[in-house]
């Protein structure tokens, strides 16, 4: 099967250490018969890259043999037929030969190399393959390359004679850098387009082509195209369900996480058999954890996309019904275990716990990664985060101050550093966060006094660090360069993680002087009062406290109401519009299954859908005649470059500080126009 016409067609990217097993073999004189076995979910790039393993065999012109295992019957018989039918096709034109001596009487100098995809077709054929077929082979020159979404069978791994002829290749999504490499080699794009491109597909193959070809079509990523990429995944990897029954076992991953056999039978109301449940443990999208099953991170990306779009009062449903699941688990376990339950239900409720993404936001779609506690070589990249922050949040005479006070923090108290890493490693954000203990407040006392007494009291200052129960948030930092995630989205990682720490009946509190923070916590629920003297303000903003107190068992409490609000706020008709709810309405422009949420302020108005349709009509057309300015931003914000206020600010020719005054002011206006002119 020649396949060198696809030389320049594509480009192929990374995989070299997969690629290498093949090199090696090509260039080693003794060519030991070998077997490959590529792994991986639907779309990943496996047959990507036995297509490239394919070429370099032939560039030395050996033989290569491509099969697919969907055309292959399921018996031996049926294997040879299709094996020897493939060989004689590839030596049409030479000398007639009995097609399976070629196999049989391979060596170094006379090779050949045989694909079989979708090998996950032919797996009543693992045993017979590895104990019947494998040893007439020859035992030099000849290579087996299979490509199966199931993993490695075990009766191959574990086959004390042949084992050591055999190596998986399980296939991850491209790292950040291959994502990025993939982009330049196949467009010249903005680096705000490569930056879309490269979240729209969270370095999955497969998406990241249909997003590259979308953009090239129409030079701009929409919403649309992001939710077809995802729509596309999703039907790629549900192809893997052979029976309905197990469907809505994916739908209840996709909101709980994780979960074993037990735990889906109780979300569904009904018992998952052991059956059900292996066949779930067999798909390629969904992998064994040490309490059950989960989806891989990728995979329920884009399964949560496309039932978001599908059906998001369904999704809003089980999601309310996974939370009322976590909360019971959460009151029946110690303290200690708390916190792993708490940071489902955070996530949980992530698209729903705040409106305001000004200085965080929760609602960012890529997998989340661990944070881990800082090391002294974390700490140039982190004074550079530092700088930053210092540049928006304190007095210019601070900032040696906060550096100081990071340089004790990282030598005495490393675990209150968290940082969110990269791929290779390099920090791209810190959260600075105190357990508050007579130790911590001697530090606190040297570098940040007045914060100090303006928060607590002597005798909580003299507790020991098994009594203490509140944390001082000091402060997190992001980087603002990043080409896939903004600086608001690394900060709202960065938070949902350390708020999963109240899960264990604990209390937060700041001095904060950023307003949009201030918006931002009051939101989730932290309660502002005044400081009771001046010590903590900047010379251009005041200072106010902000305090969680979650102790005493109120976690729960607190985490549920954000899912009883949504039920009980939709029976409110004609109630008065606010502020706020035109923020978070305006911020579901695209997403019309959760304006339905908003008509109860618009009687005349009979779904989502006919909602979204009047608010584009307001920001394209102007059919409310609203000032030039407002209109700008408030269709900049929330129509063009929504979720986006770096491409906004620049959009508007405006600098962040400004543009978020501004848009502040704008929906400000567009509130008071409708609640004297309504929507009709």
């Amino acid at each position: 099967m020649q396949l060198h016409w696809l030389e320049h067609t594509k480009p192929f990217i990374g995989r070299s250490k997969e690629m290498s097993h093949v090199i090696d073999w090509l260039d080693d004189p003794q060519a030991p018969s070998r077997i490959l076995y590529i792994s991986g979910m639907g779309g990943i790039g496996k047959s990507s890259l036995m297509t490239e393993m394919m070429l370099a065999v032939q560039q030395r012109h050996w033989t290569s043999i491509w099969l697919d295992g969907r055309s292959c019957l399921t018996t031996p018989v049926g294997f040879f037929e299709y094996l020897a039918s493939a060989i004689q096709l590839e030596r049409y034109n030479r000398q007639p030969v009995d097609p399976l001596e070629v196999l049989i009487s391979a060596h170094a100098s006379h090779r050949i190399a045989i694909f079989i995809d979708n090998s996950e077709h032919i797996s009543l054929l693992e045993g017979w393959i590895m104990n019947a077929f494998w040893p007439k082979m020859s035992s030099q020159g000849v290579l087996l390359v299979f490509a199966s979404r199931s993993p490695i069978p075990l009766v191959w791994k574990t086959n004390p004679h042949r084992g050591r002829h055999i190596t998986e290749l399980p296939l991850a999504h491209f790292s950040f850098a291959e994502t990025m490499d993939y982009i330049s080699h196949t467009g010249a794009f903005s680096k705000e387009i490569s930056g879309e491109i490269a979240r729209s597909s969270d370095g999955h193959p497969l998406g990241l082509a249909l997003a590259v070809e979308a953009v090239q079509k129409k030079q701009v990523l929409s919403n649309k195209d992001t939710s077809i990429v995802s729509q596309t995944i999703s039907a790629h990897l549900l192809r893997e369900l052979t029976t309905d029954e197990v469907q809505p076992c994916v739908d209840a991953l996709i909101v709980l996480q994780q979960a074993n056999q037990e735990m889906l039978s109780k979300f569904l109301g009904r018992p998952v058999t052991i059956q059900q449940y292996r066949l779930l443990q067999s798909m390629s999208f969904i992998r064994t954890v040490p309490d059950g099953i989960a989806l891989h991170d990728i995979a329920r990306m884009h399964l949560h996309r496309d039932f978001r779009a599908r059906e998001p009062e369904r999704l809003e449903e089980l999601r309310t019904k996974a939370a009322k699941l976590l909360y019971q688990q959460f009151r029946h376990v110690d303290l200690h275990h708390r916190r792993e339950i708490a940071a489902k239900l955070l996530y949980l409720c992530k698209d729903t716990l705040q409106s305001d993404r000004l200085y965080a936001d929760w609602t960012v779609d890529s997998p989340d990664s661990p944070l881990e506690i800082v090391t002294e070589a974390d700490l140039p990249v982190l004074y550079e985060l530092l700088d930053q922050w210092c540049d928006y949040s304190i007095d210019p005479w601070q900032r040696s101050i906060y550096h100081q006070f990071m340089d004790e923090l990282v030598e005495q108290f490393p675990e209150s550093i968290v940082v969110l890493r990269e791929a290779d490693g390099k920090p791209i954000g810190m959260f600075m966060l105190l357990l508050m203990h007579r130790d911590t407040s001697r530090l606190m006392e040297q570098y940040i006094p007045s914060e100090l007494h303006e928060c607590f009291t002597q005798e909580e200052l003299a507790y020991s660090a098994d009594q203490a129960d509140t944390y001082y948030a000091v402060l997190a930092a992001a980087t603002d360069k990043h080409p896939m995630f903004t600086r608001e989205e690394i900060v709202g990682l960065l938070t949902r993680d350390r708020l999963s720490l109240l899960g264990q009946g604990s209390r937060a509190v700041l001095v904060a002087t950023n307003p949009n923070l201030k918006t931002f916590l009051q939101q989730v629920g932290f309660q502002l009062r005044p400081t009771r003297t001046r010590n903590c303000d900047t010379s251009y903003a005041r200072a106010d406290i902000l305090e969680l107190d979650l102790r005493q068992e109120r976690f729960g409490e607190w985490i549920m109401s954000f899912f009883t609000e949504q039920t009980s706020d939709s029976s409110e008709q004609g109630s008065t519009i606010t502020v706020q709810d035109v923020r978070k309405m305006l911020s579901c422009l695209h997403e019309p299954g959760k304006l339905n949420h908003y008509t109860r302020f618009f009687p005349t108005i009979a779904n989502g859908v006919a909602l979204q349709a009047r608010l584009l009509s307001i920001l394209e057309h102007n059919t409310y005649r609203l000032q030039e300015q407002d209109l700008l931003l408030l269709n900049t914000a929330y129509n063009l470059h929504p979720h986006n206020h770096i491409a906004a600010s620049l959009a508007c020719n405006m600098s962040r500080a400004t543009y978020y005054r501004y848009l502040n002011k704008a929906v400000q206006n567009m509130t008071e126009m409708m609640k004297s002119k309504g929507l009709h």
